[in-house]
């Protein structure tokens, strides 16, 4: 068997159950196994034909030179299996966080080893986009020297990128959302070169309002705050589709919930809605706290 195809065909859980290979199921995704530490990944190699196919979750990061993630997405597949990645590890951390029971030191030092190895990956990966899509401007220098207008898909790619990295620190680290202020910038720029690019090509948007809510629920001045809010109003008014009311509602309310404590308190505090929910308060309160509360998920796509 070739190595490639091995790792996938062996990658199994410490329960012993396998999470990938012919019997791999497309439910197997909704399902919480325990940690996995597949140790360094090849990733400057690429996936073999058998291995794309079978990697019905994306749990290999390595590239797959047949994929069609781009063209159909509109994002990478790498991009993809590091989100993937991202809410797996999340999924885990949050079953053992509210589970209450005792925690070894294997299963906290496993744990440890696939967050830094995850955010190794997620840091180098955005840190490495072309020179095109790293620019502040709208307007960059060809290979010819003369100025030319940046593709909407670059500038769309860079904020991506960003709020794949607010999505990782907010999921796995939970920091403090000031650490994010700078990822919070970039994404604010991105959009505002994507918006630019859209209008010199005369296209209509508004494009995915996933980093917008992932940055936007960062945010922690007003000004920030109202760029955010603008541009989901924009793109809700451009499209109608309801998820964009849906992603500015729940931003919103995570401003509210962060802003309804003192600076000083970290603590969570409980007040009664018409709905008879209680919904907690926190300076600490995120977009997965409201749509917990709200049993509300939603899907940016």
């Amino acid at each position: 068997m070739p190595h490639n195809s091995k790792r996938a065909a062996e990658g199994r859980s410490d329960f012993g159950l396998s999470r990938s290979g012919h019997n791999a199921r497309l439910d197997d995704f909704l399902r919480l196994d325990a940690v996995q530490d597949n140790g360094d990944a090849e990733l400057d190699e690429q996936k073999d034909r058998e291995t794309g196919l079978l990697d019905i979750h994306l749990e290999d990061p390595r590239d797959d030179p047949a994929t069609l993630y781009l063209q159909i997405y509109g994002v990478s597949e790498r991009w993809l299996t590091l989100l993937s990645q991202t809410t797996r590890l999340a999924n885990v951390v949050d079953t053992i966080r509210f589970s209450g029971k005792a925690k070894s030191i294997h299963l906290m030092n496993s744990l440890e080893r696939r967050k830094e190895r995850l955010e190794n990956m997620i840091c180098a990966f955005a840190s490495t986009t072309p020179a095109a899509q790293t620019s502040a401007q709208s307007n960059y220098l060809n290979e010819e020297g003369t100025t030319s207008q940046l593709e909407p898909i670059e500038s769309m790619t860079r904020a991506l990128n960003a709020a794949l990295v607010i999505f990782f620190y907010r999921r796995i680290r939970n920091v403090n959302p000031w650490i994010l202020q700078a990822y919070v910038d970039d994404v604010i720029q991105a959009l505002q070169d994507f918006d630019a690019a859209l209008s010199a090509r005369k296209i209509e948007g508004p494009g995915t309002p996933w980093p917008a809510f992932i940055a936007g629920c960062e945010a922690l001045t007003e000004a920030r705050r109202a760029k955010f809010r603008q541009w989901i109003e924009r793109g809700y008014g451009a499209c109608g589709y309801a998820i964009f009311k849906t992603a500015l509602e729940t931003m919103i309310e995570v401003w509210k919930k962060r802003d309804g404590v003192a600076p000083d308190r970290r603590s969570t505090t409980s007040s009664g809605h018409g709905d008879g929910t209680a919904m907690a308060t926190s300076r600490d309160s995120t977009w997965m706290d409201v749509s917990r509360e709200k049993r509300l998920w939603l899907m940016l796509g």
